[in-house]
């Protein structure tokens, strides 16, 4: 679909990318973890080091897509006049490439000596060093709060932007339609593109929201750094909760955003012709066969 074919989307399917990684591989390690526990693992060192690195990169890329996203409807509804200069195709692909570099630098202490990457005995699964308390410090603070902090700002300047701009759209709309016929219907319509945004940037603030929600627990125990003081009970909960994220994202776009759900309603539309398409070949040359 052409409406989701922009620059602005390709930090969702980046997001997307984060939320396969989380739901592919640390979810169903952490489950191996639960039911087979510490001794899997450890005759497995190769992929424990490999689940663990995949974990610790994959959450915090949510957190810097989520950055990403919400500075990019920032300029857009607040800085428009220059956002075609700094999204432009190839530096939007440079910006999605260059969160996948940060967070790898960011978990990369794992491997030089500062932590390691282990099965944790209160999370269930190999991940970051989160016994070790300096290095724990370190990822939640420019792996969880930095970037929250920034998408925290850039919606209070688009919540500031949206309060004036009903005052905009009134003195725009109440002009003189006569004297000035054509830079009436140009501001109409950059209006209605503005509130489109401001749409879009509702859905996308649902998306912050809920990461909130979801990962402000596990957070909260991992900075504590209490360790088995904590039953592990509460570890199991607020991972489970937090890695639910990742599976949550997509139902909120289809629920807020018309051109996402027509866009889900076609791909699933296309799979169901062309399953119905080979189920009649299949018919055709199995009658023929007999």
């Amino acid at each position: 679909m052409p409406a989701l074919r922009t620059t602005g989307n390709y930090f969702i399917v980046n997001l997307s990318l984060a939320d396969l990684l989380v739901t592919m591989v640390t979810q169903p390690s952490s489950i191996l973890g639960a039911l087979f526990g510490e001794e899997w693992f450890e005759a497995r060192p190769v992929v424990c080091s490999i689940v663990g690195t995949l974990c610790a990169m994959g959450c915090i890329a949510s957190t810097w897509n989520i950055c990403m996203i919400s500075v990019n409807r920032y300029i857009v509804i607040c800085r428009y006049h220059i956002y075609s200069k700094i999204y432009t195709k190839r530096n939007t692909i440079l910006l999605c490439l260059s969160v996948w570099i940060l967070i790898y630098l960011i978990e990369m202490p794992n491997h030089i000596g500062w932590g390691d990457t282990r099965f944790s005995e209160v999370f269930f699964v190999c991940t970051f060093a989160n016994h070790v308390h300096s290095f724990a410090l370190f990822y939640i603070l420019v792996g969880v709060m930095i970037p929250v902090s920034v998408s925290c700002a850039a919606y209070i300047g688009i919540f500031k932007r949206v309060r004036t701009s009903n005052l905009v759209r009134n003195r725009i709309l109440n002009r003189d339609a006569v004297a000035s016929k054509v830079p009436l219907k140009d501001e109409r319509m950059q209006i209605r593109d503005f509130h489109r945004n401001i749409r879009i940037a509702r859905a996308l603030f649902k998306v912050f929201m809920i990461f909130l929600i979801m990962w402000i627990p596990v957070a909260v125990l991992i900075l504590m750094g209490m360790g088995k003081q904590v039953d592990y009970v509460w570890y199991i909960l607020t991972v489970l909760l937090a890695h639910g994220n990742s599976s949550v994202n997509c139902v909120v776009y289809a629920l807020s955003l018309d051109h996402f759900r027509e866009g889900y309603t076609k791909l699933l539309h296309m799979r169901f012709i062309r399953r119905k398409g080979v189920n009649k070949i299949t018919a055709i040359y199995g009658n023929t066969a007999t």
